[in-house]
């Protein structure tokens, strides 16, 4: 990254205004994948406060949803926010997951 920003002149303390524009669309692309889909992107506040593997199945068990967009974790990160987004390709219910 430090070598993209160097050939392109910009500074590593400017890297935060440079990225917002690409951050903001990253964001409202998943909100609108979220409410394609019915779903609600949780924050996480602490990354380590749980499993994520552990609630996905949660999930899976309350909403019966094995195939497709299962969720999506939203979380701090030293770049001010990180986007997971949880989806099954194939049958979850046999304890086997793609995510």
């Amino acid at each position: 990254m430090t070598g993209y920003l160097n050939a392109n002149n910009i500074r590593i303390f400017d890297f935060s205004n440079f990225s917002q524009p690409l951050t903001e669309q990253i964001r409202a692309n998943a909100q609108r994948i979220a409410d394609e889909n019915g779903i609600e992107i949780e924050f996480i506040r602490k990354l380590r406060a749980f499993r994520k593997d552990d609630r996905i199945q949660e999930i899976i068990q309350k909403t019966g949803k094995t195939q497709g967009l299962v969720h999506i974790f939203s979380a701090p990160d030293s770049s001010k926010s990180k986007i997971c987004i949880f989806s099954a390709s194939r049958d979850l219910s046999g304890g086997k997951q793609d995510v």
